[in-house]
């Protein structure tokens, strides 16, 4: 099979008939400025023209919507390289998640420790208090 196979009949009948009304565009208008023209005029022809004009308008307004099409494009290709250079894979993304797993670990078990080691100071110190406060009693009532 050939890498660019031939074109249907049809398209080489229409591509003829291109190329017909282009030639007889670029004997009817002046070589120097149709485009410029055209576009000068656009807005003031209309369907009025005759239809040389109107075909150079047509064409004219084609070539600026595709010139505005690829401005369009050139910006979203900016963009989506910006997009693609911040980019990072799944496994990179999951190694981060997994160490930050592993940290938030770490600290919740030196919270845990801290928490036991408060507890116990806290009973601790109750339990002095409430020795001293029992021996207090103690003399108290002992009459001493």
């Amino acid at each position: 099979m050939p890498a660019n196979p031939s074109p249907s009949p049809p398209a080489v009948l229409i591509r003829a008939e291109l190329d017909a009304i282009g030639a007889e565009l670029a004997v009817r208008l002046p070589i120097s400025e149709p485009i410029h023209r055209a576009m000068a005029s656009s807005i003031d022809i209309g369907f009025d023209g005759p239809p040389a004009e109107r075909i150079a308008v047509s064409l004219a307004r084609l070539d600026e919507r595709q010139k505005a099409m690829q401005d369009t494009a050139d910006a979203r290709h900016g963009q989506l390289v910006a997009m693609l250079a911040e980019y990072a894979t799944r496994a990179e993304v999951e190694a981060k998640h997994v160490n930050i797993d592993t940290r938030i670990g770490a600290v919740e078990d030196r919270v845990e420790k801290i928490e036991a080691r408060t507890w116990k100071v806290v009973a601790g110190i109750l339990s002095a208090v409430g020795t001293a406060l029992a021996g207090a009693i103690t003399l108290h009532f002992r009459g001493g």
